[in-house]
């Protein structure tokens, strides 16, 4: 159990993680390890990161995530299967993993969708 679930692994999901970690929550960052911005080579408006390699950016946060406990990071081929939200969380379809459903591993309450992807209902 979760208290959040956050889908999509870069800057603003990378920095959510970071700041609920800070705060002791339990957090599961999901990303696809496919960005958005793949072909980007550089960064421009971002405080204090003008001209910044965006795969550098992400990578300097995950490692900023490493202190926090709380904080785990999963790769899933899209950020997650999109869940499913009600009075009782949110949680993705079942799949088996190591002995567990995700259900039993994803459930939360809330779901920062911090993705672009069209596919969010």
């Amino acid at each position: 159990m979760f208290d959040v679930v956050i889908a999509g692994g870069g800057p603003a999901g990378l920095n959510a993680a970071l700041m609920l970690g800070r705060a002791r929550r339990s957090v599961l960052l999901c990303d696809s390890g496919q960005p958005r911005n793949a072909a980007v080579h550089a960064m421009h408006g971002f405080l204090s990161r003008d001209d910044t390699d965006p795969a550098a950016l992400r990578q300097t946060a995950r490692d900023q995530l490493g202190p926090y406990p709380t904080v785990r990071v999963r790769s899933s081929p899209r950020s997650p299967a999109w869940p499913s939200c009600g009075a009782a969380g949110c949680s993705t379809a079942p799949t088996a993993t190591a002995g567990r459903s995700a259900t039993s591993l994803w459930r939360s309450w809330p779901l920062i969708r911090a993705t672009s992807s069209s596919r969010c209902s």
